[in-house]
């Protein structure tokens, strides 16, 4: 396990998926005070949270597929032009 860590490429990976793991509990928490705060219902909050969760589930296993069979460097390239990010060299 240490030999991992000693890898820049994996700490690099490591902290910004811990980073955009913040970034998304971020959001959920966000999503869920704003359907309070505009409803004041807590069956809207749990609704929000429950629609955000049922999206990560149905939607996991047909990006897993795309995954195992499209080229890594394209797939990155997809998924920064669908976030809006300028692609890396």
């Amino acid at each position: 396990m240490l030999l991992v860590i000693r890898n820049p490429r994996f700490r690099l990976l490591w902290s910004s998926s811990v980073i955009n793991f913040v970034g998304l509990i971020c959001y959920f928490t966000v999503h869920g005070w704003l359907a309070l705060a505009v409803t004041d219902s807590e069956f809207w909050v749990g609704a929000t949270y429950g629609m955000n969760g049922l999206s990560l589930v149905l939607f996991s296993a047909g990006a897993g597929v795309l995954v195992d069979r499209l080229n890594r460097k394209t797939l990155i390239l997809i998924a920064l032009v669908c976030q809006g990010a300028p692609p890396q060299r």
